[in-house]
């Protein structure tokens, strides 16, 4: 008989398996060990850029996707991240190809009075001279890499910043375009214009051939009575 379980109920019996090892290694409960199931994570399936938009937007829809977490950092510099069940600084949201991405409570950082070299480890700080960082000055968020999935995540991108210097060839871009589209914009109705004219001109001429060749009907018809 093949088996018919879901990949899903698969993990969830290894998952459970591993807990009884562990239970039976160390004497500590699996609810100890695994106090949330995979399937009871939330995860965020709207994409990168809608994330990052609502982010900058609305936040207050990503509220039932955000799951505190801590983050540490090792001698090597390798930053993690792991879920935990107090308010902290920071919250993730799991994305649906396992990825989370760090989101970080602004408010209670600036509180804090923490500095913006204060996120070094998650932020690529190159060129950024702002005292504070914004939520709209984020153009890219922190990823993480699943260690353990649901629990444990390793930094695998850092966030991007723009403090006005990057996004000007940006600006210059939309500008440049911005005009031209202005120019196609007049051209087409000069373009119109003049095809109105002549759309004009060309009735007045087929008006006047037409009576010329009624003239002509009537006057062939006349020599013929």
């Amino acid at each position: 008989m093949t088996d018919q379980t879901t990949p899903l109920e698969r993990l969830n019996a290894l998952e459970s398996l591993v807990a009884k090892l562990q239970n039976e290694k160390y004497g500590v409960l699996s609810e100890d060990l695994y106090p949330k199931r995979l399937h009871d994570l939330p995860v965020w399936r709207g994409g990168e850029h809608l994330l990052l938009r609502c982010y900058k937007r609305t936040p207050i829809v990503l509220s039932e996707y955000m799951l505190p977490v801590e983050m540490q950092s090792d001698s090597k510099g390798q930053v993690e991240i792991n879920i935990v069940n107090q308010q902290t600084l920071y919250t993730a949201i799991i994305l649906d190809c396992g990825n989370a991405a760090l989101l970080v409570d602004w408010q209670m950082a600036q509180k804090k009075g923490m500095k913006v070299s204060s996120f070094s480890d998650i932020f690529d700080l190159n060129d950024y001279n702002a005292d504070e960082i914004k939520p709209w000055t984020i153009t890219s968020l922190p990823y993480f890499c699943p260690i353990e999935y649901g629990r444990r995540w390793i930094l695998n991108m850092s966030g991007r910043l723009d403090n006005g210097l990057i996004a000007e060839p940006m600006k210059e871009q939309e500008r440049n375009r911005g005009q031209l589209q202005e120019e196609i914009v007049r051209k087409l109705a000069l373009d119109q214009r003049e095809l109105s004219f002549e759309l004009r001109t060309l009735k007045a001429d087929i008006s006047e051939l037409t009576r010329q060749i009624n003239d002509l009907s009537h006057l062939i018809k006349a020599n013929t009575a």
